[in-house]
C-alpha cells in the first residue's frame, strides 16, 4: 500500500512545568494543542497521564476523549488533509505542490 496522507500545520511549542504544549494551527481550519511529558521508563505511564492532568488543570485546558479524538481526525481527513497515492504520484510531488 502506497497511500499517504498529507497534513499541513502550523505549530509553536513551549515548555511549561516539564510539559512540551505544541498549540497547533490547522490552516483555514482549526486549532488545537498537544501535550508531552517525558519521564523515566520505570516512572509509568499513569504518573506521566497524572502530571499532564495537573498541567493541562492549571492552564484551564480539556482533552478529548477518545470518541472526540477520532471524530476530530475524522473531520481533519474530510476537510483539511489530503490522502495521495505516491505510486500514482509524480517523483516531484512534493516540490510542485510545496517548493521544498
Amino acid at each position: 500500500m502506497s497511500k499517504g496522507v498529507l497534513c499541513i500545520r502550523n505549530s509553536d511549542v513551549y515548555r511549561y512545568h516539564g510539559v512540551e504544549i505544541a498549540l497547533v494551527e490547522v490552516p483555514n481550519h482549526s486549532y488545537y494543542f498537544e501535550a508531552e511529558i517525558e519521564l523515566a521508563e520505570t516512572e509509568g505511564i499513569e504518573k506521566a497521564q497524572l502530571l499532564l492532568k495537573e498541567v493541562l488543570s492549571k492552564l484551564h485546558l480539556t482533552t478529548y476523549s477518545d470518541t472526540e479524538y477520532f471524530a476530530y481526525i475524522e473531520l481533519l481527513n474530510k476537510e483539511a488533509n489530503t490522502i495521495f497515492d505516491a505510486d500514482k504520484e509524480s517523483e516531484t510531488y512534493f516540490k510542485d505542490r510545496f517548493g521544498i
